[in-house]
């Protein structure tokens, strides 16, 4: 099958037909045409649906470059949607023909879905100059079809049968008429025959559309034409009268002569209608079956799963505990997520339950969009609830990992900072030069996923696009007071508004701003909802993503040499690992760019540590940054080593806090939007760079850092001048 097409699930509706989607139909629908019809232009009529995520793909089995018949001439467009309406009335006549002659029990049924299925409002037709191959069973709206269906009668149609063949003698005209009456077709024509009409081949049916000052009153059209009268018939001699012999009498002596002679065939003919009624049985028996299973499955998953997708239940805090690396963790759920996207996830979450069907397991928050449920298990399990469930579940590839709870990465917050220059972070990356060249395009929509954000502040009132709350699904992001500070200033450093007569200014101006908070008020922040904030972030339409927090390092970690920190980071925590290079390769994939904080070494003195002790950050598809000082050394507390891509000032950074105010803090935190920002104005520049393009123009333009455990300090005026020599 070779696909053709593809949209997201997001932009249309799937149609239904009697509480079932439409699509579904797609295997019956596809069996009645290849059992109904020999002509493969009818067989194949119908492109082959197949999700993957949140994309729907459609595909064909004929070969050839398939586009919209809008996309073709004026005289292609005609014939290509002549040859269509042809193909569709062919189909629903039949069914219709059949119905009528009450040949096959469930006709009419099906004239009913395929009229659905070809609603001209939700269909798009696709060519390859020759076949047809229609989209269907979304609302589409045809804003783009050549579908002139307001031309289009929909009055009654009359349908003519056109016989190809010659009749030769009565015998073989009979053998047709027999043979046009067990396919449910009607003969029009006189007792001398239809002519043959040119153009067409077989057994195809013409489809006349009647004018309005064309048309009669409706009359039921036979199935069957008048039957010729038989011309073996005896001489009568001119010399005798003799009165006519009756039509009807002669007809059947003629069918008595055909009986006898052709009797096996007749049997033969029995057979096969025998053979089909069967087989029909056992189609609408299968199909009755396994709606019933499916019926049944729906059911049981309503009782299983919550009512809602990708709503997390609060944090319990008598649940929090240290985990295996001694970072924070709920001990009573486990994450667990399917790797291998082709099982199907309704399966696998029955057959979880099927597991542990005690009321003491159950699954308190899933996503059917990354095949991803939380489990919630007896507490005195902790230890070996993970083992037990790759035991038990053995057919599916897991990943499963603790929920893990993460911190904004630490800031440090100083009445004595405001003395210092309050702009030396701009003249460090070189922004007010990369400034002459661009401040950013509002198409450009920069992600800030933080704990709240004080959208007051005249500093942010700049592009705000979609905002949103994991927690409450809401558009409301301003949270609790306590929880404003930190999301407040890194946003202003990314996308703080200029030229207002106030405050300062972030690095990217005139880019959009998409505000995403994942805090319920306390400090704590979840995994899960980190994971809904980036998915969430990518799905609507985001070009950079800003992750200034991550999981605390423990006082375990203080003084422990880089090697120890490599193997930790090469053997720990390996499942929630993979998820995360799973969410950020559907991220570059998307071709958006993730910055992350690089962390403040361990959560009790801040000593710095080497990366890779949080999962997120070991993904090759990020760009982690660590912080300097006013002297272009690394800071203190930030944490270094082989995955510090790049670093940018984050020592006494002046940027919004609530309140129409600011202040001067520290951090990674502070680091990690300044790049984000960087990145914007580059893809304001070229829309289309990619992550790894990004990576390298950064660090092959940045100026060495005095500590070169750090990556190069972005420069963006230099990256800017590069992006530009590529356009």
């Amino acid at each position: 099958m070779k696909p053709f097409y593809s949209f997201k699930t997001a932009d249309f509706t799937p149609t239904s037909y009697k509480s079932k989607y439409l699509s579904e139909y797609y295997n019956q629908a596809r069996s009645m045409l290849r059992l109904h019809f020999a002509d493969e232009a009818i067989q194949n009529i119908l492109a082959e649906e197949n999700r993957i995520g949140n994309i729907v793909q459609w595909q064909t089995s004929i070969a050839g470059d398939f586009k919209r018949i809008s996309e073709f001439d004026d005289d292609a467009k005609t014939f290509l949607f002549d040859k269509f309406c042809l193909l569709r009335d062919q189909i629903i006549g039949h069914f219709e023909s059949k119905s009528k002659l009450k040949v096959g029990g469930n006709a009419k049924e099906w004239m009913l879905i395929f009229e659905e299925i070809f609603n001209p409002t939700n269909i798009i037709i696709f060519s390859n100059g020759n076949d047809i191959a229609v989209v269907w069973g979304w609302s589409l709206l045809n804003n783009e079809n050549y579908l002139p269906f307001l031309n289009y009668s929909k009055k009654e149609k009359s349908q003519n049968v056109i016989q190809d063949n010659s009749v030769a003698d009565t015998n073989s005209q009979n053998e047709d008429l027999e043979n046009n009456i067990y396919a449910g077709k009607g003969l029009e024509g006189d007792e001398s025959g239809d002519e043959k009409t040119p153009g067409l081949e077989g057994n195809e049916t013409i489809i006349l559309n009647i004018d309005e000052d064309e048309k009669q009153l409706e009359k039921e059209i036979p199935l069957i034409s008048e039957v010729p009268k038989p011309t073996l018939v005896k001489p009568i001699p001119e010399e005798e009268k003799k009165p006519q012999a009756n039509w009807f009498f002669v007809f059947l002596n003629w069918l008595e002569w055909l009986f006898r002679k052709f009797w096996w065939l007749f049997l033969i003919l029995l057979l096969i209608l025998l053979l089909f009624l069967f087989k029909k049985c056992g189609d609408f028996n299968d199909s009755a079956a396994k709606d019933a299973a499916e019926q049944q499955k729906k059911e049981e998953l309503i009782k299983i799963l919550p009512k809602e997708p990708r709503k997390r239940p609060a944090i319990d805090t008598t649940k929090i505990i240290k985990g295996e690396d001694s970072s924070e963790i709920i001990g009573n759920v486990v994450n667990i997520a399917l790797k291998d996207k082709l099982q199907k996830f309704e399966d696998f979450v029955l057959d979880l339950k099927k597991a542990y069907p005690s009321s003491g397991y159950k699954i308190v928050y899933y996503d059917n969009e990354t095949s991803r449920v939380q489990f919630q298990f007896p507490d005195s399990l902790q230890a070996t609830i993970k083992q037990d469930i790759r035991n038990k579940m053995k057919k599916y590839p897991l990943l499963i990992w603790d929920e893990q709870l993460f911190r904004s990465s630490r800031t440090f917050n100083d009445p004595m900072l405001g003395n210092k220059i309050q702009s030396w972070h701009l003249d460090a990356i070189g922004a007010k030069l990369a400034w002459d060249i661009t401040t950013g395009k509002k198409e450009v929509i920069v992600a800030i996923i933080d704990d709240g954000f004080d959208l007051n502040h005249k500093d942010l009132q700049n592009n705000i696009v979609k905002p949103y709350n994991v927690i409450t699904k809401s558009s409301n992001v301003f949270g609790r007071a306590n929880t404003l500070v930190h999301g407040t200033h890194v946003s202003g450093l990314a996308i703080g508004k200029a030229d207002n007569n106030f405050g300062i200014v972030g690095i990217a101006p005139g880019c959009s701003f998409m505000p995403i908070q994942i805090s319920d008020g306390g400090e704590l922040m979840s995994s899960t909802d980190v994971i809904d904030a980036v998915l969430y972030a990518i799905k609507n339409g985001a070009d950079v993503i800003n992750m200034s927090l991550g999981m605390p390092i423990p006082p375990f970690f203080k003084g422990r040499p880089d090697s120890f920190m490599e193997n930790w980071a090469r053997t720990k925590n390996k499942d929630v690992e993979a998820f995360w290079a799973e969410v950020f390769a559907f991220a570059d994939k998307e071709n958006v760019t993730i910055v992350l904080a690089a962390g403040n070494g361990t959560e009790d003195e801040h000593i710095a540590v080497m990366i890779g002790f949080d999962p997120m950050n070991r993904s090759k598809s990020v760009i982690n940054v660590s912080a300097i000082d006013q002297n272009n050394g690394m800071a203190s507390f930030s944490n270094y080593g082989k995955l510090s891509h790049v670093s940018a000032p984050g020592v006494n950074v002046y940027s919004s806090v609530p309140g129409n105010k600011f202040e001067a803090m520290a951090g990674t935190s502070m680091a990690a939007p300044i790049v984000t920002g960087a990145i914007a104005l580059l893809k304001s520049i070229k829309p289309d760079l990619k992550n790894a393009q990004i990576k390298e123009i950064l660090i092959k333009t940045g100026k060495r850092s005095k500590d070169l455990r750090i990556g190069p300090i972005i420069q963006i005026n230099k990256a800017l001048e590069e992006v530009k020599r590529l356009k």
